[in-house]
């Protein structure tokens, strides 16, 4: 596939497919698509440059320490998003 004539988002979903190059940062360029969440928001909510956002999406780099601990969590709490959930009145 040529990555320079398609769109980041398309790239994402290439990579996504592809579950040799599925890892954290990866999985968090799909959710980030998935809820439609600007590499920009995600790099100041992390505190570093939206190019630090794209390489961790590329799975070029990941952050350590606390951030790895932090996108870890996010990338957690957007899947549970992604997922459905039984209703309390579905339970009974």
């Amino acid at each position: 596939m040529d990555h320079a004539n398609t769109s980041f988002s398309g790239q994402m979903r290439a990579r996504r497919s592809n579950p040799d190059n599925d890892g954290l940062g990866i999985e968090l360029g799909h959710l980030c698509i998935t809820h439609n969440y600007s590499v920009k928001e995600v790099a100041e909510r992390f505190e570093v440059t939206p190019a630090t956002i794209y390489n961790w999406m590329a799975g070029r780099s990941l952050p350590s320490g606390a951030r790895l601990a932090r996108l870890k969590e996010l990338v957690q709490r957007l899947k549970e998003l992604s997922q459905p959930h039984l209703a309390d009145d579905q339970l009974e």
